[in-house]
């Protein structure tokens, strides 16, 4: 039986059935979830004061991401002051060959899964090129603006590159990021692409982060995918993140309230990460699997044992009880996927 998703559908009185029917014609049959074989990472940051831009929560994301068995890369902005078109056309190229490696990947006919992220600061500025909207722009906070790139100069690319994408900015104003021209856009029952496109926002459009999805998002990643097989989809990481970060405002809230901090200026609001589908798709969701397999953990085991051995004093025998039980210890972590 076809699974088809209807534009809409009123679930009351008795012309249901025959709304359903006229939406037929143009409903479009559903695939099943394709689980990823390959996930490439390309992470996105500034440069901080000691030139590598690779905060602890960061290089935190990223060990959580090769924990998992993805490719992850880096792309790091210069805080040298250039014009704002240096940066963009250095993030362009950067992007360009990172989406072709993905291309190259799904047409080998591996499922190929992109994940394009940003970590860092964000504003809205007001765009004269279209119509004076507000739109998001990537920036490093030195306060002049020389040190910027605007998503509308890399979103093109992302959105037409010929692999599922997932975009996942950590950053104020990151829900601008699903804001774009409807008239671009064909009729919503007549445009459906084969490739999933989405994206998770650290808050909504007119909003500010707080920093808390990196740790929250490693958090759930790590809890729900322990070992090879195990996989989540992108609705579900978001359910259980929003459903932890409330949990911890209200210890914190509650934390200031038994320590009488009332003069401390409360957030405004519980941070929320927001999920957005940025193009319509015949895919029902993205899943992000965990692929660090067997075959990695033996090697890592092997490697472990090596180093185990290396450091065992020469002077003294090493017992063949105690290599066997630091073997099975490294093995029981394999297993965890903690290697």
């Amino acid at each position: 039986m076809e699974k088809y998703n209807y534009p809409y559908m009123p679930m009351i009185g008795p012309s249901s059935m025959a709304v359903a029917n006229s939406y037929k014609a143009i409903a479009t049959p559903m695939e099943t979830k394709r689980v990823p074989e390959v996930v490439k990472v390309l992470m996105i940051v500034f440069a901080d004061e000691s030139g590598t831009g690779l905060s602890s929560d960061v290089r935190f994301v990223e060990r959580e991401f090769k924990r998992l068995g993805y490719e992850v890369d880096w792309y790091k902005f210069s805080r040298q002051k250039h014009l704002y078109q240096y940066h963009t056309l250095r993030l362009t190229r950067k992007l360009a060959a990172f989406l072709r490696e993905g291309e190259r990947s799904q047409e080998q006919g591996k499922e190929t899964l992109l994940i394009v992220s940003y970590f860092g600061h964000g504003d809205a500025y007001v765009d004269m090129d279209s119509d004076g909207r507000r739109i998001l722009q990537f920036q490093f906070a030195n306060g002049d603006g020389s040190s910027r790139v605007p998503w509308k100069s890399i979103s093109d690319d992302i959105i037409n590159a010929k692999c599922d994408t997932l975009i996942i900015l950590d950053c104020c104003y990151a829900g601008l990021a699903a804001i774009q021209n409807p008239r671009s856009e064909k009729e919503p029952e007549l445009e459906w692409t084969e490739f999933r496109k989405e994206l998770i926002a650290a808050c909504a459009w007119e909003a500010v982060s707080y920093g808390y999805m990196k740790s929250t998002m490693c958090k759930e990643l790590k809890a729900a995918l322990k070992s090879e097989g195990h996989r989540m989809s992108t609705n579900t990481l978001i359910r259980k993140m929003n459903y932890e970060m409330v949990y911890e405002a209200t210890l914190r809230y509650q934390e200031n309230q038994r320590q009488n901090r009332s003069g401390l200026a409360p957030e405004p609001g519980i941070p929320q990460t927001v999920h957005y589908l940025l193009r319509r798709t015949k895919k029902e969701m993205i899943v992000l699997p965990m692929l660090a397999g067997r075959g990695r953990n033996e090697q890592e085991l092997c490697r472990g044992v090596k180093r185990l051995l290396s450091q065992q004093d020469r002077s003294k025998p090493t017992s063949g009880e105690r290599i066997n039980k630091r073997v099975k210890r490294l093995s029981r972590i394999a297993k965890e996927g903690q290697i």
